[in-house]
């Protein structure tokens, strides 16, 4: 009995760590992946298919690059909230396109 229970929760840890990786793949913006050499859509379909192993290497190898691309960009070169032009504005400051 105590073993199912410890096959259960690592089951279910292994699981979140899956999805964990997933949602956080989808929410960080395209600039730092552009900015690490990597496509969002490729990443997230790598973490789809190679299931928890993808979440490993994405939580391990991927994320931390993402982050540090993500504050390299100054905070004046995010466009402002109440931009309608945005096509305008990736022509003229985002340094990916």
């Amino acid at each position: 009995m105590a073993d199912a229970v410890i096959l259960l929760v690592v089951i279910a840890m292994v699981w979140g760590l899956y999805i964990q990786a997933i949602v956080m793949a989808a929410r960080r913006p395209d600039f730092a992946y552009r900015a690490i050499g990597r496509t969002k859509p490729g990443t997230v379909a790598m973490i789809l298919l190679t299931g928890f192993i993808g979440g490993l290497y994405f939580l391990l190898r991927i994320r931390p690059s993402l982050l540090a691309a993500e504050r390299a960009i100054p905070a004046g070169s995010l466009p402002p909230a109440d931009t309608d032009d945005i096509k305008q504005w990736r022509r003229t400051r985002d340094p990916w396109s």
